[in-house]
């Protein structure tokens, strides 16, 4: 959309203090990360899955490329950054990957977000097949969050996290608690 970005850069120039957010997959060129910097405030980077096959099947796109363009942004720390994590029923297991990738990317935020997850999923099988992905990967979330909560808070990053994730992940008060601050529940 390179119009919109010039005619957004021409409007930057000319009045530098209109504030503008940007919502992406950050599925671009580094080339556009001065001209991100330049016109926008505030970036969300939102992710659908994790691991490489599983973003190239949803997506249609490579992951390291949008891997690639948060690490910049994060690394000349320009705007406020927020990496986002779309949960659906093909990747709520990989959630645990993103935020050992958050750790070290060190974004200002990342936020969990569910696309109603649970209206996909029928829990009630006679093998529980969900009930044990989603109580095993819950388990993996709330022990990485408490492990890394003080590499988290040393980086400034903070974790967003809706209603509905909470429930699929059992992220209680109690661990938002234990979490000093790092994790913080967006009510929806």
């Amino acid at each position: 959309q390179k119009k919109t970005m010039a005619w957004l850069e021409a409007l930057k120039g000319r009045s530098p203090d209109l504030k503008f957010g940007l919502i992406t997959n950050g599925n671009v060129s580094l080339e556009m990360v001065p001209v991100v910097e330049h016109v926008f405030d505030d970036v969300w980077v939102s992710m659908v899955g994790f691991q490489p096959e599983t973003y190239r099947k949803i997506m249609g796109m490579d992951i390291n490329r949008t891997m690639a363009f948060v690490e910049a942004l994060v690394k000349n720390r320009q705007v406020l950054l927020t990496t986002k994590f779309l949960v659906t029923p093909t990747n709520l297991h990989e959630a645990n990957l993103f935020l050992e990738w958050v750790a070290l990317a060190a974004p200002h935020q990342c936020a969990f977000q569910d696309a109603e997850s649970m209206s996909y999923i029928n829990l009630n099988t006679r093998d529980a097949f969900w009930r044990k992905i989603i109580s095993r990967t819950g388990a993996d979330v709330r022990k990485f969050i408490l492990a890394q909560k003080d590499v988290l808070r040393a980086s400034g990053t903070v974790i967003l996290i809706d209603t509905r994730c909470r429930n699929i992940y059992g992220i209680t008060d109690e661990i938002i608690r234990e979490s000093d601050g790092v994790v913080v529940w967006m009510r929806s």
